[in-house]
């Protein structure tokens, strides 16, 4: 993702194109990353005593949005100087490398992280496993709450970012 979507802007090709190569290259990196999500906190389990367990968790969940939020902050009001010096589109390549930095650095972590052994799995029927979920009528109410919940508040957010930019001409440090 880090990578790619850096080279978009300067493919030779129509400004449609681009916006299309940016949708997919988006949508894929996306989709693997929800689908990864859930099995780093599972990876990580066995890890870490049951004493500290809880704890854990609930301090990086309340941690990781912070910090989240500070870059995401600290990188607008860069990206505001670039706008207001005519480099923006070089400020945007300079906050690459260091994502690209720790994304390489995650990676290094990730190989010296030895696996667990795994007592062999029981047999599990995939159609029943497939099946089970919509057979429970308040896993189905919760998610379906939770997907419309997604939806509403995914869904619009772009929009009134690109509005917000590009309209009202609000810097990128504001919104």
């Amino acid at each position: 993702n880090i990578v790619l979507i850096g080279f978009v802007p300067i493919l030779p090709v129509s400004s449609l194109a681009k916006r299309w190569i940016f949708m997919i290259i988006y949508v894929i990196f996306s989709l693997i990353t929800q689908i990864s999500a859930s099995a780093f906190s599972v990876w990580h389990v066995g890890d870490l005593p049951n004493r500290v367990r809880a704890n854990y968790f609930s301090i990086v969940n309340m941690v990781s949005p912070i910090i989240s939020s500070v870059i995401a902050t600290s990188a607008s009001f860069f990206i505001d100087i670039a706008t207001a010096g005519g480099w923006k589109f070089w400020g945007l390549m300079i906050l690459r490398v260091p994502a690209l930095l720790f994304g390489v650095l995650e990676i290094i972590a990730f190989s010296k992280i030895e696996e667990p052994d795994y007592e062999p799995a029981p047999k599990i029927n995939p159609i029943k496993m497939m099946t089970l979920p919509f057979t429970t009528p308040r896993y189905l109410l919760t998610v379906l709450i939770v997907c419309i919940y997604s939806f509403g508040a995914n869904f619009t957010g772009q929009y009134f970012t690109a509005y917000i930019l590009e309209d009202v001409k609000l810097s990128y440090a504001l919104i």
